[in-house]
């Protein structure tokens, strides 16, 4: 694995100088003493593009250490995730869990503090903000490795007044100064997070190029005069469905699909666009493999699953220039950054056109991720820096 998979900046404080510079020393090495080390999983959110990361890395690290997952379920959870997942994996479900702040929390908080005392875990990794808050507070930071990935902050939702915003960011640098390290899933997301906290790096997410569901990869049919346009996710203020409208009216011989539901779907009003609903992940890998061009016009992202497993699939992908994004997408070589309905307009008609080799960006799309965004990148980054932290103790 290389070093420069990942990169960490670690303020300097009571941990000391080789607690920070370890992480770049032998990191290929492979202690076999450390084979069954556990590793705890919370993850509040499990659905969506959570779920896929965080499936696949369970799955990937399960033969090296002894993995459990602490979970509560979405409606965008696969009703047989317990299928999915390796058997090896001890799996538990969280009961009192559910997207809003609630007496709930309080339940979970005691949830967690038994569960750790229980499992006794050597890491414990945090996945979602509600996890990371909840379990900061509840864990003994001096006595267990604690890890967080919060696959997009809470405080950059901009469907929530400025004032919530606000409280977001400081309950994220008091959680954050309980102790534990950022692990964020892309270069975009770590930038953000350095205004939280200095103990942070970044792994990026990866996808699984040989998963028994993914279609076989198909290139786009742009030298008709309609195109398939698709996006995929829950529809709701953050992937900002409004704009999706908007361009769909305004191209009208064009067929858009949105692949999943959610609270939003009212918004979706124009003729010439159709909704899946939720479907299993099957289905909607087939939808965006039968796609011409995928489109992702989010507010913010961690860095979201959908754009990689598009980009594998050949699809032409269009996307918001945002943190999580656009460092994914090379504008003009493997996609285009789009930032308004005339750029879309500018897109659709140079693809048209002929001015953009659509051929070679699809090509391009497919060969970013399996050079950057794969599983098996991700996993080897994750276990390089679990035995890290097993050979470094606190």
């Amino acid at each position: 694995m290389r070093v420069s998979s990942c990169m960490m900046c670690i303020k300097i404080n009571g941990m000391g100088f080789f607690r920070i510079t370890q992480y770049f020393l032998n990191i290929d090495g492979r202690d076999h003493n450390l084979e069954k080390a556990k590793v705890l999983h919370i993850v509040e959110a499990f659905g969506g593009g959570v779920y896929t990361m965080v499936s696949s890395l369970l799955c990937r690290t399960c033969d090296e250490f002894d993995t459990y997952l602490l979970c509560s379920l979405r409606p965008q959870t696969p009703p047989n995730y317990r299928e999915q997942l390796d058997s090896r994996i001890h799996i538990m479900e969280m009961q009192h869990a559910g997207r809003k702040i609630g007496w709930g929390d309080l339940l979970n908080f005691v949830e967690i503090r038994r569960i750790v005392k229980k499992i006794n875990p050597d890491i414990i990794h945090l996945h979602s903000a509600k996890s990371g808050f909840i379990g900061r507070w509840a864990i003994n930071m001096t006595k267990y490795q604690v890890l967080y990935t919060p696959h997009g902050y809470p405080f950059l939702k901009l469907d929530d007044p400025v004032l919530r915003r606000k409280i977001y960011y400081y309950l994220e640098k008091a959680a954050a100064k309980k102790g534990g390290f950022t692990i964020c899933c892309s270069k975009g997301e770590w930038e953000i997070s350095r205004k939280v906290t200095l103990n942070s790096m970044y792994i990026n997410n990866g996808i699984e190029l040989q998963q028994k569901n993914f279609p076989e990869p198909r290139f786009p049919n742009l030298d008709s005069d309609s195109f398939k346009i698709a996006t995929m996710g829950r529809i709701c203020v953050q992937k900002q469905p409004h704009r999706f409208q908007q361009i769909a009216v305004r191209h009208p011989g064009h067929h858009f699909l949105w692949i999943g539901d959610g609270e939003l779907r009212e918004e979706l009003q124009s003729d010439n666009i159709e909704i899946t609903g939720w479907t299993d992940q099957n289905d909607a890998l087939k939808y965006l493999n039968e796609s011409d061009i995928f489109v992702l016009l989010s507010a913010w992202e961690g860095l979201p699953i959908a754009l990689l497993e598009a980009m594998y699939l050949k699809k032409i992908c269009i996307v918001a220039p945002i943190p999580g994004m656009r460092e994914v997408i090379c504008d003009g070589e493997d996609g285009f950054l789009c930032d308004s309905a005339e750029r879309f307009a500018e897109i659709l008609q140079g693809i048209q056109s002929g001015k953009y080799d659509w051929r070679k960006i699809a090509r391009n799309a497919q060969e970013t991720v399996k050079r950057r965004f794969t599983a098996e990148q991700m996993a080897n980054s994750y276990k390089a820096l679990y035995r890290k932290l097993l050979h470094g103790g606190k």
